[in-house]
């Protein structure tokens, strides 16, 4: 005897295979929902990690490599002599590496290099003293003068006490070019050597010297 099927469970059969189908689709909208939901929030975080990278970089910096613009002064305690011609002054709570402008002393191995920076820090270390900017070199420095207590710039001292040379690439200062004129006549300091090794010569010899 063949059974026969009515229309009611045809009908019953056809909603549990709608059934199945719908569930596929709600599970697949879900999954996919999910993976945008991690998606944006993959995105966020990158995005926040970005931001705070920036914030922490500007955080990090000196407020004058921001801010520092030629013709600035400012009056700071001098607490660091690195070589004849860059030392830290401070400002408003933060050292700040600054490089003498018109001069080049001596590098680490030349002779008198020592003997520049002794003098440097006689004329200046844990001195309060007034400094212009007048450029940012290539490393970061501010290339400023510097004025001691006495009126005088440090540069001048140096150059004239033939402890540095004037960096005439770089500069079109007079007065420095008259010190040097006047030290090399007298003999004074490196110019005793009747051929000194200018400290960019010696640079490009020994490229591993940083300024």
């Amino acid at each position: 005897m063949t059974e026969h099927r009515g229309p009611s469970h045809a009908r019953s059969s056809r909603s549990v295979g709608e059934t199945e189908i719908l569930e596929c689709c709600r599970k697949f909208v879900d999954a996919r929902g999910s993976w945008i939901r991690a998606a944006l929030a993959l995105a966020v975080i990158q995005l926040s990690t970005v931001t705070i990278g920036v914030h922490i970089a500007v955080a990090c910096q000196s407020p004058e490599a921001v801010v520092a613009r030629a013709g600035e002064t400012w009056s700071g305690r001098v607490v660091s002599i690195s070589d004849g011609d860059t030392l830290d002054v401070m400002r408003n709570g933060r050292r700040v590496r600054v490089r003498l402008a018109g001069i080049d002393a001596p590098e680490y191995g030349q002779p008198w290099n020592r003997r520049a920076r002794a003098r440097l820090s006689e004329l200046v270390m844990r001195s309060v003293v007034t400094v212009k900017v007048l450029d940012v070199d290539r490393y970061g420095r501010k290339v400023v003068d510097v004025t001691i207590a006495d009126g005088r710039r440090a540069s001048d001292v140096l150059v004239s006490e033939g402890l540095a040379w004037f960096y005439d690439v770089y500069s079109d200062d007079a007065r420095l070019e008259q010190l040097v004129n006047e030290a090399r006549a007298a003999r004074r300091g490196l110019w005793t050597d009747p051929n000194p090794t200018p400290p960019w010569e010696w640079r490009v010899r020994h490229p591993r010297v940083r300024r």
